[in-house]
């Protein structure tokens, strides 16, 4: 089998979807011919760390980091590795924002570069790797495989998740121009080096081709576990559930509060009613929410949820919650795929047109994108659930669904590696 090195800051055990779009890749990538190395992180300290073992099959190699980002979400309380932006006016955090923003570039990760390159020069040429592939965020992860590249001659692939110099959290800590700027030239170095450009959604793929050739460019889309789909669990609760990041960007306020109107007005609701919330979530929206004298009762918290799990949730909930960022189309949340294999109503808010996510619900046969100031439509969207649930009513899966199966995503990457040959 070919040897692929891919180099990735998300890896299990730590829990997030660059972890979960690698491992996957990985653990399927040996039945299309390739044998996947993989160089990722140490931090054996992480709380946030998946509950199944990982599969010992796939090689791993791990190196330690030093990473500022930790010591600002000790500090801070909350999770700043997983793009937890405040949702207060705290001077406090404004300032570590501008910190991170003006004294890290591309990152916080970009310590973990020099050490990264002078270990895989020697590792490449020991093991005669000829196809390495980065992943980011972090996009620091991307500088490694362009310094690589121009040590070996050796192909690229470089895999963006989400945007680089686009990218709203980067926007949010307001970065000046010449920051900006510094961030648009790296990435277009990145760009124009690698061999091959994977984007998750065809947003990105169009901001990307004003850049660069097209013919270099690749969708591969995040995608879900359909093994899942048949699954059928018993649930005695109205349970609505929102599993992933929640940060001032994607921070619902009309929809808590269209919820809130409709238990005080249905006296049914509140007697049946749980809010199941998981992900990393900014301390001043779950201290909202906790506190409040209505939904802090319905409230279920759980920090994280091990992702063969999030399925049991999706499938005993009777609606499901999908925030898009507010400012944003170059993202997909990965959590659409594995919702629309729930049979379950989906809420989406979305105030930006995206023709991307758009399509993807009409494929998927879900109800259409609705602003997050459309109170009327909330409402109507979460009683037409309740009636649902007390009916017992499911929705029909829609049959467009395998194309999104993380081993069929697999078969797609390994055409592109196969391109090299």
């Amino acid at each position: 089998m070919k040897k692929v090195l891919i180099i990735t800051y998300y890896w299990p055990p730590k829990r997030s979807v660059g972890a979960l779009r690698w491992y996957y890749f990985s653990k399927y990538l040996p039945s299309f011919g390739y044998n996947p190395i993989v160089y990722t992180t140490h931090n054996s300290k992480s709380k946030f760390i998946a509950e199944n073992p990982i599969d010992n099959n796939i090689q791993v190699i791990k190196k330690t980091i030093f990473d500022p980002s930790n010591i600002f979400s000790k500090i801070t309380g909350s999770n700043i590795n997983q793009g937890v932006l405040s949702n207060t006016n705290s001077l406090f955090i404004k300032l570590l924002n501008w910190i991170r923003v003006n004294f890290f570039i591309p990152d916080s990760r970009k310590f973990w570069i020099n050490p990264s390159v002078s270990f895989l020069n020697k590792f490449i040429k020991q093991n005669n790797i000829k196809t390495i592939i980065t992943t980011g965020p972090p996009h620091s992860i991307h500088l490694i495989g362009y310094r690589i590249k121009n040590l070996h001659k050796i192909n690229w692939i470089a895999d963006f998740r989400d945007p680089w110099s686009n990218w709203d959290i980067l926007k949010e800590m307001n970065p000046n121009l010449s920051l900006l700027n510094k961030h648009k030239e790296l990435e277009m170095k990145v760009l124009k080096s690698a061999d091959k450009i994977l984007v998750t959604n065809k947003n990105l793929a169009k901001e990307f081709q004003e850049k660069i050739d097209l013919k270099k460019i690749t969708i591969i889309t995040n995608g879900t576990l359909l093994k899942f789909k048949n699954n059928k669990y018993n649930y005695n609760k109205f349970k609505i559930s929102y599993l992933g990041l929640m940060n001032k960007l994607r921070y619902p306020g009309i929809f808590f509060d269209s919820l809130k109107e409709i238990i005080l007005n249905n006296n049914d609701i509140g007697k049946e009613l749980e809010i199941f919330i998981s992900g990393p979530i900014d301390n001043s929206i779950y201290n909202n929410l906790k506190n409040d004298n209505i939904l802090g009762k319905y409230l279920k918290y759980e920090e994280y949820v091990d992702y063969e799990k999030t399925f049991y949730h999706y499938k005993t909930s009777s609606l499901l919650l999908l925030l898009l960022n507010k400012n944003s189309i170059n993202t997909t949340p990965t959590k659409i795929f594995d919702y629309a294999i729930s049979g379950k109503k989906i809420l989406t808010l979305g105030n930006k047109k995206d023709e991307n996510i758009d399509n993807l619900l009409k494929e998927f046969s879900l109800d259409k994108r609705i602003l997050y100031s459309d109170k009327n439509s909330i409402k109507k969207i979460i009683l037409q659930s309740y009636k649902n649930y007390k009916n017992k009513k499911r929705i029909k899966l829609s049959h467009n669904l395998k194309k999104y199966d993380r081993k069929y995503l697999t078969e797609k990457l390994s055409k592109v590696l196969n391109s090299f040959c």
